[in-house]
């Protein structure tokens, strides 16, 4: 589904296809809403945190994976009818998957995805009962905004759906999905992610029935598009969790006697200084995975967290029941796609070539006016429809 430079050979497990790139920058400092890049010998921002003097993760002795592309897609199976009062119609899903680094001479593509149509069948937990609606199919889609290095990324691309799916097979009904996805975001912060230094921001949509549910930790988003009377409506699914975008993450953050930049190089980066007070790091996100370094300068005070919201889950409202047979469109990003090309944008492009009525994948790792084209030239080649209930 769709194309890419390159023509992605098939990868084992089903990951990515990786190709190195060339060389380490060498030009002036340049600025923009998402990049900072000098020549190394000064604070740079590396996607969405500056870190002092190259503290950044290491680049692999290869020169560094600087593009991670790949193109899929999946169908889901649709459930067989019951007459079981809580059996649910489970929409059928048609997946794309794509992430694409723009400027490979910057860092290497640290960002990761999942999509799992059948959460609960596939990654069941073992002797363990299932408990919850007759109707088990969950669908879950997360996007992973890895900065500093993907081994956090990483991480939550192998594991946060299966430390989800181990919680839900035992609770799977719709009352259960908040606390269970609030708990093990949480969770998997504590016992897992704690440890890494490169953090990541995580945007998760899981598909119950008609409903869907989000949970996001970062400022990624996913917005949910239907055509209704020849226009297309979008529903966001989150607040995006940074002092750019979100007042009630600046009202937390003040509760929480965190330090926010107003200098002109990391202005609405939340800052970490050492016991001199001398600046080390500044986040732009204000919700996430990892980053063990910013939090243990901040201890203890909670200023990265990673608590999540969305739909269903946090402040931003009930879980989005999609009414009416549809089609719908899912989409799903990291900052490297919304931070450079308008909502508007997304929804002529979508509404002028009648594309991807589906659960659609992005991730642009500071690609500029980059993810702009490949937005929109990976977008008019494909023409999958999505949920027909």
């Amino acid at each position: 589904m769709g194309c890419s430079d390159s023509k992605p050979e098939q990868a084992e497990d089903d990951q990515f296809v990786d190709h190195s790139m060339g060389k380490k920058s060498k030009g002036k400092l340049k600025r923009s809403k998402s990049l900072v890049v000098d020549k190394g010998k000064h604070m740079r921002r590396t996607k969405s945190a500056v870190y002092e003097n190259g503290e950044n993760e290491a680049a692999p002795r290869d020169g560094g994976l600087t593009r991670r592309t790949s193109v899929k897609t999946m169908t889901a199976q649709e459930d067989t009818p019951s007459d079981s009062p809580d059996q649910e119609p489970h929409p059928k899903i048609d997946v794309g998957v794509f992430t694409h680094v723009g400027d490979p001479s910057v860092h290497p593509n640290e960002d990761r995805a999942t999509c799992v149509l059948d959460l609960l069948g596939k990654f069941a937990p073992p002797n363990t009962k299932y408990e919850g609606t007759s109707g088990r199919q969950v669908s879950f889609f997360g996007v992973y905004d890895g900065h500093g290095g993907s081994s956090c990324s990483e991480h939550l691309r192998k594991h946060l759906h299966g430390n989800i799916a181990k919680q839900l097979y035992k609770q799977n009904y719709h009352e259960k999905i908040k606390p269970t996805l609030i708990n093990v975001f949480e969770e998997t912060e504590e016992k897992e992610c704690y440890k890494f230094a490169p953090g990541s921001c995580c945007t998760t949509v899981l598909i119950k029935g008609r409903k869907i549910y989000n949970a996001t930790a970062g400022d990624s988003m996913a917005v949910l598009f239907q055509e209704e009377r020849g226009s297309m409506k979008m529903t966001k699914l989150n607040d995006r969790h940074g002092c750019e975008f979100s007042k009630r993450e600046i009202t937390r953050l003040k509760k929480a006697q965190a330090e926010i930049s107003k200098d002109y190089e990391t202005e609405g980066a939340v800052i970490a200084r050492d016991s001199r007070g001398y600046f080390i790091k500044a986040l732009y996100p204000t919700r996430g995975f990892g980053d063990a370094d910013f939090k243990e300068l901040v201890h203890p005070k909670p200023v990265v967290v990673a608590t999540p919201t969305g739909v269903g889950v946090g402040y931003e409202g009930e879980a989005v029941e999609m009414q009416g047979p549809g089609p719908f469109w899912l989409l799903v990003g990291c900052d490297g796609l919304w931070d450079f090309m308008k909502e508007g944008q997304i929804q002529t492009v979508s509404h002028l070539h009648r594309i991807i009525y589906c659960a659609f994948v992005w991730s642009f790792a500071g690609t500029g006016g980059r993810g702009v084209w490949h937005m929109h030239r990976q977008a008019v080649s494909c023409s999958t429809k999505w949920v027909r209930f």
